[in-house]
């Protein structure tokens, strides 16, 4: 339901126009056959991708994604999380206003995730290891824009 809900919101999105926004007759400088590059970089994820271009509009996107936290309390398990992901799909580019785009991408996701996790006992028994691992896949889509 919830997913249904985002490719409603999205397309609608996607299809609006703002009132009184000029289009260029072209101003993407994009072409056909050109790569591209992009990334970032969070607290406890980082993101690299490379795009290639089919056409000025379009592009083929294929991204990966990991990330670690490690967590340690006190009292209670100490955590370590890794976790891998990658993106394949296909953006589309849109002129907004001059020198302004917004680009819509829609694909297939998959991922690894292991978590480790280590519980020492208040009462000084021998501590508890535990580690678990998930794999996941599905499909995504996202908006975003640039200048």
């Amino acid at each position: 339901m919830r997913w249904g809900v985002g490719v409603l919101i999205g397309g609608a999105l996607l299809l609006a126009h703002p009132v009184g926004a000029q289009q260029a007759e072209d101003s993407l400088a994009f072409r056909r056959g050109q790569w591209g590059a992009e990334f970032a970089a969070g607290a406890e994820a980082r993101s690299l991708g490379v795009l290639r271009f089919l056409s000025p509009r379009r592009a083929l996107v294929l991204d990966g994604s990991g990330g670690s936290f490690n967590a340690t309390r006190e009292q209670g398990p100490e955590s370590s999380n890794r976790e891998l992901q990658v993106r394949l799909g296909v953006r589309w580019f849109r002129d907004v206003a001059p020198r302004v785009q917004q680009y819509f991408t829609v694909g297939a996701s998959g991922g690894v995730r292991r978590e480790q996790q280590q519980y020492q006992p208040p009462d000084l028994s021998p501590a508890t290891d535990r580690t678990l691992g998930s794999i996941a896949g599905g499909g995504f889509a996202n908006i975003g824009g640039m200048w």
